[in-house]
């Protein structure tokens, strides 16, 4: 899902993410925020649940599928960097 924001070149993105455990699927949510310029990306925070992701990543699961769009930001620049 995205979401505006009062700033036209700020956009947020809810997605979730469906692992394959021995026990079921298991659903970690993120949250996206970007930050447009010139049409590029030049700002991308991502925001997860640390301990859900780090026991996808010791329990041994794979990624089974995945609801969103996939982005490719350009290299942070210490000027893209400033909000």
């Amino acid at each position: 899902m995205v979401h505006t924001t009062a700033d036209p070149d700020v956009f947020v993105v809810e997605n979730d993410t469906a692992f394959d455990r021995s026990e079921g699927v298991e659903i970690v949510s993120m949250v996206k925020i970007f930050r447009m310029r010139d049409g590029e990306i030049v700002l991308m925070r991502d925001y997860f649940s640390p301990d859900l992701v780090a026991d996808v990543i010791v329990g041994g699961m794979t990624v089974h599928r995945w609801s969103g769009s996939a982005c490719r930001a350009p290299r942070a620049t210490a000027a893209s960097r400033a909000w």
